[in-house]
């Protein structure tokens, strides 16, 4: 006990949460009443009660369980009464605020500890006559610690009215922070591992050998499993699955033969292992947090069978998308039944009395369950075990007895976030329909038909014009709806901000001391002479007898001149006034003060001023060197000491390089994966050595070139460079996603995707930028591009227009005090695959034909951000995307036509209708970018000369001649 220690910079933050829930009465998700105190008092520890409230909330608090401990909560003050050992650890406790801790500690005698519980008690009176104690009535302590506490109560004649506080405690312990997150993940994915890597292999063994195993001694060999070294390598589990933090939330269970029981209290019976419709359901429980998953296996199932499995599959999907905050539990049990009825009526009698309930420290909480009655709101941050199922189901055609009646069960972890919630299970321990051991890991949910045709599924143009108008149009769609939320996120963001802003833009004066007392200064500062300190980076001059010190970063420049036999010093210093750049810093914070702002200094010591003058260029060199490292140096996380792993060899990607690679000869070396981080080993011993991927391939000739002639050697060293690649890329994926488990997914690795790839100039360089899940990258040649996909608002395309070979994206991030981003000369290829990607991804994206000063915008946004979105934000650019956003009917004016062809078709009117002649054009009849006005106004001054012909009839004319000129060289104002 005396090596435990409390953390209480997490116990503090828990506290308080839960005593910001108990005084805030009127939040909503707040179960507490007006409480006076909340007194807990665990009695001696019982085996068969794993899960309580005390036990859970002790755990949440504090990371330990304390038995036979008195902890009594108000909203100001905490008393505990625990043995010496315990109080020890608790007086370790350091509370933040105004929340005070009192702790007591008791002995082995009631008579000692009688007038501790009597002040303890006497505390509590003082809040009210008739005080509300919270406890957790359903709860039933017994001890010998509880015997004393309630004799004492007795004999002082304590009243007070006690009130269940379950519900006010469940809700505040199911919210969940990132830290407990990281223990709910790392226990369902060793909880995945046990079902996919042991179960599954074992029970088909058993089901393939006929060899008879009951199911109680089938849930103790998997229980075994978890701590068996052979099953660990297999499955790899972490080696941080220790016995101290990781256990079984409840003993495996394992169910077959015709009895099921599909509820959370179920145990595995005596009955054998029966082939046919076997359901297996586990847990593990790390530092305190609890995981299920549960799956049924079908052997040798019939039509029947399969179709109501698949059916289960479907369910789940459909109650997955229905569990998001802001919705009641009932609602989510009655969509399921309302699909239920829907879809398989047949199905309804069969279905569970609940679904589902949330999960944590306590196993199961019973004030959130997912069930027609209960009316609490799902809330971001929790875990539901989400567990559908089907009981009672009969078989039409059993091949014996004990497959006449089966059941289905699909259980998983599930955390709620914002926009619903995310299953939180490994893919390969998926619900699975298994006949054999060779197909037992094919999951059914994921089968599909194998069958494929020849035959496109669009075989017309008109087809295909009409689907790519569909998409066209739901692109539209979704990016107004994307413009528009922004616009009003906007205006909601900087109004809250709204105030404050100038403070932002406040620069920070920066005071330097050169010395703190004058006993410091050097020496030779008596003589009277400019003196340079490079020890206290300052500069000694003399002014009016006195020597006076400037620090160095007071000093803006330095200039020397030589006039005969003097030569002149000139030192410039930092004032206001004088234009300087914002990163420079003032030395006195006062900027009303009086300031020195050059000093001139004449002598014919030649020596002594060109040394103080190289001396002193010399230091603002290195001081600016000095910024430029601070500067570069600021993003920079402080990492931990690397935890290598002892006693067995790490896992090792060998021969690779680092980039950008160093100055010498390049040699590849090995990374190793640690507890904590990564290693990269580099072999020095290795210095002479010749690349494995050079020497693998002789360009001069060998046995086998001398006797081959043609192409057939290039194509075996191009078959053999593709052989090698593959092999490669598999190596590097298996590495990466070994990286992910060894860090319990806290490290996802992100493959870019290819197809989506398009190419530009983020640097100086033509290179192929990559999307990813979260990213768009270019990590192939430095420097590297890399861009959050979260981190941008807005991407604007530039130069757009009908002509132009290429375009230009900038990248507006959410920080508008971040330049944008340039990617310029992307091929106009790839502009509907750019915008395919930024509407994928929820980017809302405009264009324009010419490029816009986006240091201008960008300083003209930040000045007044609201006033900026209040009228109508980024719109300004929308106007400009008529391609994207533009009226199709408008399409006509996408072209124009010369004035020769327009005459042309005027003359020719009065013969025939648009004639042939008139459609054809010329090599002369290119028009020169006039726009549309000045062709009307011509085409106007053309028909009021030419009598007896109206003007709308030659208007319409015109525009046919237009219409059918669409073909030729008139396109050039086409954006």
């Amino acid at each position: 006990m005396s090596e435990i220690v409390i953390d209480s910079s997490r116990f503090n933050k828990r506290i308080k949460k839960l005593l910001d829930s108990w005084k805030d009465s009127k939040n909503e998700f707040s179960k507490f009443e007006d409480l006076d105190a909340i007194i807990l008092l665990p009695g001696d520890q019982k085996d068969e009660e794993p899960y309580t409230k005390t036990k859970a909330l002790q755990n949440w608090l504090f990371g330990y369980e304390f038995p036979r401990t008195l902890m009594v909560f108000t909203k100001t003050t905490l008393y505990f009464a625990a043995s010496s050992k315990k109080a020890q650890i608790l007086e370790g406790i350091k509370p933040q605020g105004e929340l005070k801790i009192k702790v007591f500690k008791v002995g082995k005698l009631p008579k000692e500890n009688e007038p501790i519980l009597e002040s303890i008690l006497e505390n509590i009176s003082k809040l009210k006559s008739t005080p509300k104690i919270g406890k957790f009535l359903k709860e039933k302590p017994q001890g010998k610690f509880v015997d004393e506490w309630e004799n004492c109560i007795k004999k002082i004649n304590f009243r007070a009215e006690d009130i269940d506080i379950s519900p006010g405690v469940g809700a505040v312990l199911s919210l969940r922070d990132s830290n407990e997150m990281e223990s709910v993940r790392f226990a369902c994915d060793v909880s995945s591992k046990i079902m996919s890597e042991y179960f599954i292999d074992t029970m088909a063994d058993f089901v393939g050998s006929g060899v008879d195993i009951t199911h109680d001694q089938f849930s103790e060999k998997i229980g075994d499993a978890l701590w068996d070294p052979k099953v660990r390598r297999k499955a790899k589990i972490p080696e941080k699955a220790t016995e101290d933090d990781t256990e079984w939330c409840f003993n495996p269970i394992v169910q077959s033969g015709g009895a099921y029981n599909l509820s959370v209290s179920a145990v595995s019976d005596e009955q054998n292992l029966h082939p046919g419709v076997i359901i297996c359901s586990l847990g593990i429980r790390y530092q305190t947090y609890c995981s299920v998953i549960a799956r049924t296996f079908l052997i040798d199932s019939n039509k029947d069978q399969e179709k109501n499995y698949l059916f289960l599959i479907k369910l789940q999907k459909h109650v997955l998308s229905c569990i998001k905050p802001d919705v009641q539990f009932s609602k989510v049990y009655n969509d399921a039944v309302q699909y239920i009825e829907e879809k398989r009526p047949d199905l309804r009698d069969h279905f569970v009395k609940n679904i589902g309930f949330v999960t944590g420290i306590e196993f199961r909480d019973s004030t959130f369950v997912l069930s027609p009655k209960c009316k609490e709101v799902v809330k971001e941050g929790m875990v539901i075990c989400s567990s559908l199922g089907f009981q009672k189901l009969v078989n039409p055609k059993p091949d014996n007895s004990k497959n006449k009646n089966y059941a289905l069960l699909v259980s998983d972890n599930v955390i709620v976030k914002s926009d619903g919630c995310e299953e939180d299970k490994n893919e390969n321990s998926k619900s699975q329909k298994n006949g054999s051991r060779d197909n037992d890991k094919k999951g059914s949910n994921g089968r599909t038909s194998t069958r494929k045709s020849a035959v496109l599924a669009s075989k017309f143009r008109s087809e295909n014009a009409e689907e790519e108008e569909s998409q066209l149009a739901k692109r539209r769609k979704h990016q107004k709806e994307l413009a528009e939320k922004l616009n009003s996120e906007g205006i909601r963001r900087f109004a809250a901000q709204e105030g404050d802003g100038d403070a932002q833009e406040q620069h920070a004066l920066k005071k330097f001391e050169s010395y703190k007392r004058e006993t410091a200064l050097p020496r030779e500062v008596g003589r009277l002479k400019i003196v340079v300190d490079e020890r206290a980076d300052s500069i000694i001059l003399p002014i009016n007898g006195l020597a006076v010190p400037f620090h160095i970063s007071t000093l803006k420049n330095i200039s020397k001149n030589d006039e005969g036999d003097y030569i002149y010093l000139r030192l410039n210093f930092v004032s206001p006034g004088m234009g300087t750049s914002k990163k420079d810093n003032l030395s006195i914070a006062d900027p009303e003060s009086s300031f020195v702002r050059s000093l001139t200094y004449r002598s014919t010591d030649v020596v002594h001023l060109t040394n103080v003058f190289q001396t002193v260029s010399n230091l603002k060199k290195d001081q600016a060197k000095r910024e430029l490292e601070k500067a570069q140096m600021a993003d920079i996380v402080q990492q931990d000491k690397l935890q290598e792993i002892r006693g067995s060899r790490p896992t090792r990607l060998n021969d690779v390089f680092v980039r950008p690679g160093p100055d010498n000869k390049r040699v590849p070396g090995n990374l190793e994966i640690h507890r904590n981080g990564l290693r990269y080993l580099h072999p020095l011993k290795h210095e002479n050595r010749i690349e494995a991927t050079d020497a693998s391939f002789d360009e001069t000739g060998n046995r086998k070139r001398r006797y081959r002639y043609g192409d057939e050697d290039e194509l075996e060293a191009e078959q053999e460079e593709r052989i090698r690649r593959d092999r490669l890329d598999k190596e590097f994926k298996s590495f990466a996603e070994k990286i992910s488990v060894e860090s319990n997914h806290v490290i996802e690795m992100d493959v870019p995707f290819y197809e989506a790839g398009f190419y530009g100039v983020p640097f100086r360089s033509r290179v192929l930028l990559q999307p990813t899940v979260d990213c768009l990258v270019h990590l192939s040649d430095t420097p590297f591009f890399v861009v959050s996909i979260s981190e941008i608002e807005l991407a604007h395309l530039e130069r757009v227009q009908f002509g132009l070979k290429n375009f230009d994206i900038v990248l507006v991030f959410k920080n508008y005090k971040k330049t944008p981003i340039h990617i310029n000369t992307v091929p106009m290829e790839q502009v509907d695959d750019v915008k395919e990607w930024l509407d994928s991804v929820n980017i809302p994206f405009t264009e324009g034909p010419v490029n816009l000063n986006w240091t201008q915008i960008m300083k003209t946004i930040n000045e007044d951000p609201v006033g900026f979105f209040e009228d109508g934000g980024w719109s300004f650019l929308q106007e400009s995307s008529d391609n994207e956003t533009g009226d199709s009917d408008n399409e006509e004016s996408e072209f124009e036509i010369s004035e020769e062809e327009l005459e042309m078709s005027s003359e020719a009117s009065d013969e025939s209708e648009f004639d042939s002649e008139s459609s054809s054009g010329s090599d002369e009849s290119v028009s020169e970018g006039e726009d549309w006005d000045e062709l009307e106004k011509k085409a106007k001054q053309y028909d009021e000369r030419n009598t007896g012909v109206h003007h709308e009839e030659n208007e319409g004319r015109s525009r046919g001649a237009q219409r059918v000129n669409r073909g030729g060289s008139s396109k050039r104002m086409r954006r």
